[in-house]
């Protein structure tokens, strides 16, 4: 495989094309790592580090007209990049639609046909660059979790768990949701929903199915991990 010509785009980035039409995307930020590698390959005596000595290694591989096999590190390293940089495309594409964590954004680029070594370099790349941030991504699902849908903290901490969130994270995330203060939405919530299932109202406080459905409120919301007291007290048991 002969590397046939070398274009770059008013970015900076560069499209390098092979022989048999194959394309490989080269991003600005990662020349300098080819055009290194080319100078050891081809025993070259350019410093590959300096700016004006990169095109000068790109023209020397050009005229050198090597026929390179597939397994040849030039060739394998224009593949990864390639395939990283797809990669790092698609996971700023999905960063922008919503917070990720590294473990669900790594799932997410395997699904789309990334090998695993591949979305593993991606998302160490992106959590270098900040975009992805498992401390921010656990602090947001947690209060969206929390505020949004009344969760306590033993149901938001396994949800997160279940995302590949560590427990340090967790716990960090955890002690920014005020979940005391949640208690009177949650258990209006809870009561409603289980009024619905018993055909009971948590307003008929005399009878005796208004006084098993508070506990049953009670009971459901304590496994949640809500305060015991406080949840008594809210529903006057």
């Amino acid at each position: 495989m002969r590397i046939e010509s070398v274009h770059y785009d008013a970015s900076g980035d560069a499209t390098i094309v092979a022989s048999g039409g194959i394309i490989f995307l080269l991003p600005r930020g990662r020349i300098r790592e080819f055009a290194a590698l080319v100078v050891e390959r081809l025993s070259l005596s350019f410093v590959a580090e300096e700016q004006n000595a990169v095109r000068a290694v790109f023209d020397a591989l050009l005229a050198s007209a090597v026929d390179f096999e597939p397994e040849d590190g030039i060739i394998q390293c224009l593949w990864r990049i390639d395939k990283e940089w797809k990669a790092e495309k698609k996971g700023l594409e999905l960063c922008a639609r919503a917070e990720q964590s590294s473990q669900g954004l790594k799932a997410k680029l395997i699904a789309r046909g990334f090998d695993s070594a591949v979305a593993a370099a991606t998302i160490q790349r992106l959590i270098d660059e900040g975009a992805v941030d498992d401390a921010r991504f656990a602090t947001i699902w947690a209060r969206t979790r929390a505020e949004g849908k009344c969760e306590g903290p033993t149901l938001v901490a396994a949800g997160l768990r279940a995302r590949g969130l560590g427990q340090e994270a967790i716990r960090e995330a955890l002690s920014f949701v005020s979940f005391d203060a949640l208690i009177p939405k949650a258990v209006e919530k809870e009561s409603k929903r289980l009024a619905r299932q018993r055909v009971k109202s948590i307003c008929e406080k005399s009878d005796q199915g208004g006084q098993a459905l508070r506990e049953e409120v009670y009971r459901s919301l304590k496994a949640q991990g809500f305060n015991a007291s406080l949840l008594r007290e809210e529903l006057g048991l």
